[in-house]
């Protein structure tokens, strides 16, 4: 997260060229599927995306918002964002205003708000990768993922997805969504429109950036200043990464 929006064009350029990415692992641990969301894609901006991506995060729900303000446009950042994601798991299945995608063994589903939203090749130089792309000076996603042996098929997947619940009716007006997640996690983000970071509550308790984790989710988790990475596998087990002067050292 950058504490203001960046419209730096030179220098470093980050390798990180989405705001969110989900890394699938591959069954057969040769070619794991990345997920990618966020604005401009491999774009000029040093950060590596676009000044006016914010989110939030629990568990495996996301809330992405990009509206430009004038600012942004004058910079000249696409008044677009995008799904990024490979080719070979093919065309979304439509269910009401829900994408979705099976991923190996995940079930991927987005629902975007934009002017126009369609799916879309990449470049040649990215030719294995394709996107759904949503259109305009507003645009937002919320992106789920659920495990295929939790869920079930997607018949179940559908069920699920239906005592899940979207709130879009302060979007327009003010930039703010609300989701209750396939895990039961209720989520409410406002977009800060000439801000970096969105305000965020997430089951009641507003995001405090401190309190924040390095990273969360079903297998690795590290707190805020914790030095200590925690992994754990269902089929590896439990491990723990601890930073220490000498080098990391496995506990």
């Amino acid at each position: 997260l950058e504490p203001t929006r960046s419209y730096q064009v030179e220098g470093t350029i980050s390798a990180q060229y989405v705001t969110y990415k989900l890394v699938v692992r591959d069954p057969e641990g040769i070619n794991n599927a990345v997920v990618g969301l966020g604005g401009t894609y491999h774009g000029s901006q040093a950060t590596g995306r676009s000044p006016g991506d914010q989110y939030v995060q629990q568990q495996g729900a996301v809330i992405f918002q990009l509206i430009l303000n004038d600012r942004d446009l004058q910079a000249g950042v696409p008044a677009r964002s995008h799904l990024v994601l490979p080719k070979r798991y093919g065309e979304p299945t439509k269910y009401k205003n829900w994408y979705i995608w099976r991923i190996e063994n995940v079930w991927l589903c987005a629902r975007p708000w934009g002017d126009k939203v369609s799916l879309q090749p990449l470049s040649r130089k990215y030719k294995d990768y394709q996107a759904m792309v949503a259109e305009g000076r507003k645009t937002a996603w919320v992106t789920d993922v659920a495990r295929v042996a939790d869920v079930g098929d997607f018949e179940s997947l559908k069920q699920a997805l239906d005592k899940t619940l979207i709130d879009d009716s302060e979007w327009e007006s003010q930039g703010r969504l609300s989701y209750l997640s396939l895990a039961g996690d209720r989520i409410v983000m406002t977009y800060q429109q000439n801000g970096a970071i969105g305000d965020a509550v997430v089951n009641g308790e507003k995001r405090i950036l401190k309190n924040w984790p390095v990273l969360e989710s079903p297998y690795t988790k590290q707190e805020l200043y914790s030095g200590l990475l925690e992994v754990d596998d269902p089929k590896l087990g439990k491990w723990q990464l601890r930073g220490k002067l000498m080098g990391p050292e496995w506990e």
